[in-house]
């Protein structure tokens, strides 16, 4: 019997998940034997592959997709991901059934179904994926699907500002972390399939960059998988319907870092460092977890296990939250307050210094002119005549010797370009730029009012000369 491929599947996930809610008006109570169907159904076509991932032959598939930047769709199918393949679409069947009933009388249930679909989908292809790039896609989908359901009951700022911290953390740890201990990794093996790292364990371990490596995926790890001092996102996710509680925070999501963990484990896992700093790690998570389970009366709330006695990661990441706020607000007063010269002094500035930075950098530039340079005195006439319509352009009080000088100086550059052989860019500057500038500058600023003193001359050169830049 033919195997759909792996990407059909995760294809197919995706567009029944985006059709859901669709559906969900369409069948209203029937729904449910869609909803039960769908995991199962993605299940029943995984479990076609199962002898030979039982066997101990991995599954492989591989199409090229950005293969400059070295990501390719490849997947692989072996003991590990068939395990929590199983663990995604069994528990999520039972949660399709349970959320049918939970949301029946919800107004917007059928959005629930979209994002807890996608979710899966995510999920499916977070422990599928063969290509790190690629994981860290999948990895990052899964954040924003968590975000829309822990988010799900928008109309309350409780889940609001549950959903932002959740995507904050987790996004961040993937982001920031991961992505970068990936980048690195990717640098020491000159591959990102993961596949290939099987044979480069010593390359690895003895690389100089593999602490880092360890430390920016098991941050990556531990931030999803909710280990200390990552784990005070989780409570306030509770906020979200028992459904998304019962699968994201207890079956699936938490265990995307500790897939991660297994993953990797062969690769860059043989050493005490790896070791232990899961060890560790783990090891603190339980103990402030078990402490909490003597004082928490709320079921919901166990299964977190957070303690917010003894530490309080949760305040520094308040204050870092407030912090960043009151600098975009900062920020945005000095940038973004409608004086139009700013704008246009931060827009040159900006490109101005990363250019002057690498030319410094690299030791600095130098011009060497011809040693037959002979200038005739037309282009030394020509050059004076812009330079004194720049100069009369930027000290004019008058709208219309200002219109003038400006385009004195456009057809100035435009004789340039006759001169050193561009009729065709010249034409263009006279015809299309300048003489319609001019035309339309005197129909407008001619009804407005006349130039007021309202600031000094200085100020108004300073201005004119970012304005036209």
């Amino acid at each position: 019997m033919r195997t759909p491929p792996l990407l059909a599947l995760i294809i197919t996930g995706f567009a029944v998940s985006a059709a859901a809610p669709y559906l969900y008006r369409l069948l209203k109570a029937r729904f449910v034997w869609f909803g039960v169907a769908f995991p199962l159904a993605l299940f029943a076509s995984f479990m076609l592959r199962y002898p030979q991932a039982a066997s101990g032959v991995p599954v492989r598939e591989r199409w090229s997709w950005v293969p400059s930047l070295g990501l390719d769709l490849s997947f692989v199918l072996d003991g590990l991901s068939l395990t929590f393949v199983m663990l995604v679409t069994l528990i999520g069947a039972a949660v399709f059934l349970y959320a049918s009933v939970y949301l029946r009388h919800h107004e917007e249930a059928d959005r629930f179904f979209g994002f807890i679909g996608m979710f899966m989908t995510w999920m499916l292809g977070v422990v599928l994926a063969d290509n790190m790039l690629l994981l860290f896609l999948f990895w990052e989908l899964t954040s924003i699907s968590s975000f829309l359901l822990i988010g799900f009951n928008h109309h309350a700022a409780s889940s609001r500002a549950s959903a932002l911290k959740a995507l904050l953390v987790t996004g961040a740890g993937g982001l920031l972390a991961l992505l970068a201990g990936m980048l690195l990794l990717g640098n020491v093996t000159g591959s990102f399939e993961i596949s290939s790292f099987y044979a480069m364990n010593d390359l690895i371990t003895s690389h100089r960059l593999y602490p880092a490596i360890v430390a920016l995926i098991l941050v990556g790890a531990f931030t999803q998988s909710v280990q200390f001092p990552f784990h005070f996102w989780l409570p306030d996710a509770m906020a979200a319907p028992s459904p998304v509680s019962a699968y994201l925070h207890s079956a699936t999501m938490v265990k995307a870092g500790i897939y991660l963990i297994a993953r990797f484990n062969h690769e860059i896992g043989s050493t005490a460092l790896w070791q232990d700093t899961i060890l560790f790690t783990g090891a603190a998570t339980m103990i402030f977890a078990g402490l909490l389970f003597y004082r928490q009366s709320d079921l919901k709330r166990l299964l977190p296990l957070h303690l917010p006695g003894l530490v309080k990661p949760s305040i520094w990441y308040e204050e870092a939250l407030s912090g960043m706020l009151r600098f975009a607000a900062w920020l945005t007063s000095v940038l973004q307050n409608g004086d139009l010269r700013r704008y246009l002094a931060v827009i040159i500035f900006s490109a101005l210094i990363p250019v002057s930075l690498m030319l410094f950098s690299s030791g600095g530039f130098s011009v060497t002119l011809p040693a037959d340079l002979s200038v005739a005195s037309y282009e030394v006439a020509l050059a004076l005549i812009i330079v004194l319509a720049t100069a009369l352009l930027l000290t004019s009080d008058s709208r219309l010797k200002a219109i003038v000088s400006m385009g004195v100086l456009g057809f100035g550059v435009g004789m340039i370009f006759i001169i050193y052989g561009a009729p065709d860019v010249a034409l263009t500057t006279f015809v299309a730029i300048e003489t319609l500038n001019v035309i339309l500058f005197v129909l407008v600023l001619a009804h407005l009012p006349k130039f007021t003193s309202r600031s000094r001359t200085t100020g108004r050169i300073r201005a004119a000369q970012t304005q036209n830049r």
